[in-house]
């Protein structure tokens, strides 16, 4: 027994030696061996299941590890690396319940907390990722991975300026963290702050000069500037060498009209998906049909334009259930009965500073914004998403389901609810009278604005349906509004969207604007006056000008709101008429 013992320490240094070395399969065959001979030995279980994890075989990582813990189940290494397998596996409520059972055991391990923020973040529950990160970080406040991945949730919620806070101070004790840099670049184009974010990218490029991509990036943002002509001077060395990859032809394509070389990047776009693997790289061949649909559109090649538009939007992986949104626009209708509405709860804050632009995407809700930012006393703050995640949060905040949650306010409830809100306006403009808030998707979410800014307006923009449709088809959405991918399912969205719309108007006290896109084109200061009457706010003639209003748009829409109106794209739908049977069917048109 002496000797079987000695042999087998032998063998588990050698094949520990061996696995520092890299010398993976070696050090497998010698843990294999040590566990044939002994059944019972937890920690050759657990190196056996490491290497196996070493060469990336989750489920055989998942069957040492399992037997490790069941020799052992204080082994709390062995639960924290089931809980990293089981992720990788996609299997997250076994994940959960490893990494919990890893900090019953060791419950001031932030690299655990650290990963199981991760996992709620993966499914959806930010609040429960934050309360793990900063669990994490009161233990080991230097740990840079909690402190980028709490900003990052706190970015996704809105909060920006806690975020920007937490990658400054991640950057104050890592100033090498190019992870940070970039994230940080992000936030603050997201907020506007273009020239902040070029300074970032620009530090980047120096911690990391092999980086060639982030000469696009600086170039991205110089384009978002209007200034496309620096931009193309930055690319064009690498389009003379030939460096032509799908990130680089996309630019160009964004960038041709303004330089007089749209021929050229049309050439390019197709160059590069020639040799593209449509299903190998579907997401990047998708954007390159995108940009080419668009180009040729503008061309006048309707027919190749649709082709490529049409292939973009198969090749997108989308999955939206028209009867479950159909169900959830039904229980919306039900809940917000006249009854109801009546004697619904309502905050009593009485502020009047929030102002909602709604709408289908592509209904002209960026160019309203803009023309209305254009007004010394509004802010336009773009699309935020907190009514959506306040929308998210609310069956656990009064222990309700959907759509009973809304019965269960009260007054009180609503003004803490509201506050966050009105206290984030404040951070965005302390002096504007009305800032805006011009997510579309917002229209699903007027019942609840109604309950928690009584005083609020609305702009309701519309478009003709088939004109709106047809851009959001050809719009590269990147992966949102999975509707938006097929002609038969935008119709059904657009149908559902109009009837709760329709709901909203003969039920809601809120003042609504029915603002026309069309008759915006066709008379566009007497609908700007119309809409700054309805605001009570005074004539301001720059609003006429809104193309020349600097502040900077975060939607597919930034490029048009740097130009004066034209009525190019009214009754663009003709141009394919052929081809959209499906959506028409759907509206209710065929």
């Amino acid at each position: 027994m002496a000797k079987q013992n000695v042999l087998t320490r032998n063998r588990k240094r050698k094949a520990q030696a061996l696995l520092e070395q890299g010398r993976v399969a070696e050090a497998q065959s010698l843990y294999r061996q040590v566990c044939e001979a002994d059944g019972g030995d937890a920690e050759a279980w657990f190196m056996l299941g490491l290497s196996h994890g070493r060469q990336g075989e989750l489920e055989a990582l998942v069957a040492c590890t399992r037997r490790a813990t069941a020799l052992r189940p204080d082994y709390a290494e062995a639960h924290f690396n089931l809980g990293k397998a089981y992720t990788g596996l996609g299997r997250w409520a076994e994940a959960e319940d490893s990494y919990q059972a890893a900090l019953r055991l060791w419950p001031d391990w932030p690299q655990a907390l650290n990963n199981l923020g991760n996992l709620h973040q993966a499914r959806g529950a930010p609040l429960q990722a934050l309360d793990c990160y900063e669990r994490a970080l009161a233990i080991r406040p230097d740990y840079p991975q909690a402190g980028v991945n709490r900003a990052n949730v706190l970015q996704q919620m809105g909060r920006s300026e806690a975020a920007e806070a937490g990658y400054r101070q991640v950057l104050a004790a890592h100033p090498g963290s190019a992870e940070v840099y970039e994230n940080l670049a992000g936030l603050l184009t997201e907020q506007g702050r273009l020239d902040e974010a070029l300074a970032c990218y620009r530090t980047l490029a120096r911690l990391a000069p092999e980086r060639v991509d982030l000469v696009i990036k600086e170039a991205q943002l110089l384009e978002r500037q209007g200034q496309a002509r620096q931009a193309f001077a930055l690319i064009r060395p690498r389009l003379e060498q030939g460096q032509a990859d799908a990130e680089l032809a996309q630019l160009f394509a964004a960038l041709c009209a303004e330089v007089g070389r749209c021929d050229e990047a049309r050439a390019l776009l197709q160059q590069v998906l020639d040799r593209a693997d449509e299903q190998a790289d579907r997401d990047s061949c998708a954007a390159l049909h995108f940009k080419l649909g668009t180009l040729l559109d503008k061309a006048g090649q309707y027919p190749a334009a649709f082709a490529h538009v049409q292939r973009a939007n198969e090749l997108r992986d989308h999955q939206f259930d028209s009867a479950a949104f159909g169900a959830f626009v039904d229980d919306l209708i039900q809940t917000y009965s006249p009854e109801f509405v009546g004697a619904m709860a309502r905050a009593r804050h009485g502020s009047t500073r929030p102002l909602f632009i709604v709408g289908m995407p592509r209904s002209g809700t960026s160019l309203v914004e803009q023309i209305l930012a254009s007004h010394p006393q509004v802010q336009g703050a773009g699309e935020l998403e907190d009514i959506r995640l306040l929308m998210a949060q609310l069956p656990a905040r009064v222990q309700q389901p959907f759509p009973a949650c809304f019965a269960a306010l009260s007054p009180a409830v609503c003004d803490e609810l509201a506050q966050p809100y009105l206290d984030r306006l404040t951070q965005l403009s302390a002096q504007a009278r009305y800032v805006s808030n011009k997510m579309p998707e917002n229209f699903l979410y007027l019942g609840f604005i109604a309950m928690l800014f009584p005083q609020s307006r609305v702009i309701h923009c519309r478009r003709d349906p088939l004109d709106t449709c047809l851009s959001c088809y050809f719009n590269d959405f990147s992966g949102s509004h999975a509707y938006a991918y097929d002609l038969t399912d935008l119709g059904r969205y657009y149908h559902h969207y109009q009837r709760l719309m329709d709901h909203w108007r003969a039920v809601l006290d809120l003042p609504i604007l029915e603002l026309s896109n069309e008759a915006l084109v066709a008379d566009q200061e007497g609908v700007t006056r119309r809409l700054l009457a309805f605001c009570e706010l005074p004539w301001d003639a720059a609003c006429l000008r809104f193309y020349e209003h600097d502040r900077v748009v975060n939607t597919l829409s930034y490029r048009q709101v740097r130009r004066p109106i034209t009525d190019a794209s009214i009754g663009r739908w003709r141009h394919y008429a052929e081809y959209l049977g499906p959506l028409q069917q759907a509206l209710g048109q065929g």
